[in-house]
């Protein structure tokens, strides 16, 4: 059996979050969330096989949060 993909999704809007978390989990992807970028850069990023980010949230935009996680690798 082979191992589920995990994949984050950051996004400041839940309800968007939910339906991608919904939809996924039932392709069998293991979801995780973040609510902001600032969340997201708290999270073992070195455990996710794919990370969602949404470019416009309030603080730490995706955009910036996207460059973070490049350096930290």
């Amino acid at each position: 059996m082979t191992e589920q993909k995990k994949i984050l999704i950051v996004d400041d809007e839940k309800d968007l979050c939910e339906i991608l978390q919904f939809n996924l989990e039932s392709e069998g992807f293991d979801i995780d969330i973040a609510n902001s970028g600032e969340e997201a850069l708290k999270k073992p990023i070195q455990n996710f096989d794919l990370i969602i980010l949404d470019v416009m949230m309030g603080g730490i935009s995706g955009f910036k949060a996207a460059n973070i996680i490049r350096k930290e690798k």
